[in-house]
């Protein structure tokens, strides 16, 4: 009876020793898995989720990060350091998962969101950027782990993230720039008028410019800063706007020798410093700006050398965002003509 017994256990063990070794293959694929899981869990993306830049403390930004898990383990998201790098500057701000709970189970995909704190000088990077630069997480360090049955089994590793972009443009429809309307872009030279004004070549260029600028956003928006950049045959040439009460866009040298302005007479933007640009409340006026690289010698041949040249408008607030406008300058009969009766 006992032989029949062993008989039948030794049958049994050969067989689950066949089975044994006809998994041998899908055994050394999970362990192989469990020794290099980062080469099995896949960063397939990244995504703006919720953001809040412009408090006065707790500024901050979230990401979903999107994942593909092509193991056959459970695992779970749990180290997150490192930096997030813009064109400018490192962001090494605090990083945390949100929610705590990040689990990824096996063969499934799944999003995962993360926050950065931002102090006051990274936000005023981001607002700067070009809405194609590109944000870079080479520097973001996400670590997995095996999880529940799994813990012990899988080795922590970090995951690759260096193939991850993200374009500004999107975050950048949120906090919208100052809106500015260019109605006029006009240029002249302060020339000697009258029959006994002496002619002076280096008199120079001044940019005359009618605009209307409205802030969209819901805080305040207060400029400092009013710098205008022409670009005249393949060179730029940088002004800041005048100050005084008014902008007068007719000015000449009078018979006396000194400087003179036509009756014509626009509200100066760069008057009271800084200009508070409240939410949907348009503010209307000029600017003028003085090129004293742009003189009248240089341009005896062609005194209608800067029609249509390209020009930047670029405002400064006081936390030291820049809100750029481009524009073209009109014709010098077109200045002309606002000019009549000056």
């Amino acid at each position: 009876m006992w032989a029949t017994q062993l008989a039948a256990r030794t049958a049994d063990v050969d067989n689950a020793q066949t089975r044994y070794d006809e998994t041998k293959w899908l055994r050394d694929i999970a362990k192989d898995q469990a020794q290099r899981i980062q080469a099995f869990i896949h960063v397939t993306g990244c995504g703006y989720n919720k953001h809040e830049l412009l408090r006065n403390e707790d500024r901050y930004w979230e990401f979903g990060l999107h994942l593909d898990n092509r193991s056959v383990y459970d695992v779970c998201l749990f180290g997150l350091s490192g930096s997030i790098s813009l064109p400018s500057r490192e962001l090494v701000g605090e990083l945390k998962w949100v929610p705590p709970m990040r689990v990824l189970t096996q063969g499934n995909v799944g999003s995962f969101t993360f926050q950065q704190k931002l102090t006051r000088d990274d936000v005023i990077s981001v607002l700067n950027m070009d809405p194609l630069e590109i944000l870079k997480f080479s520097g973001l360090e996400v670590t997995v782990k095996g999880v529940g049955q799994f813990e012990s089994v899988v080795a922590s590793q970090r995951l690759q993230t260096g193939h991850l972009l993200l374009t500004n443009s999107e975050l950048l429809k949120a906090y919208p720039k100052l809106d500015i309307q260019i109605n006029t872009a006009v240029y002249d030279w302060i020339i000697s008028l009258g029959t006994k004004a002496q002619f002076n070549l280096s008199n120079p260029c001044y940019v005359t410019l009618f605009l209307d600028i409205t802030n969209r956003r819901h805080p305040a928006i207060k400029v400092e800063t009013f710098k205008l950049i022409v670009s005249v045959k393949g060179t730029d040439h940088l002004a800041f706007a005048d100050s005084g009460n008014q902008v007068h866009p007719h000015r000449y040298i009078t018979d006396e020798g000194s400087e003179a302005v036509g009756h014509q007479s626009i509200p100066n933007l760069n008057h009271a410093i800084p200009l508070v640009c409240r939410q949907d409340m348009p503010i209307s006026g000029a600017l003028q700006f003085v090129f004293k690289g742009l003189d009248f010698g240089h341009f005896l041949d062609d005194l209608d050398a800067l029609d249509g040249a390209q020009f930047t408008l670029l405002i400064i607030d006081e936390d030291g965002e820049r809100h750029p406008q481009n524009g073209v300058l009109a014709g010098r009969d077109k200045a002309a003509s606002l000019f009549n009766g000056g």
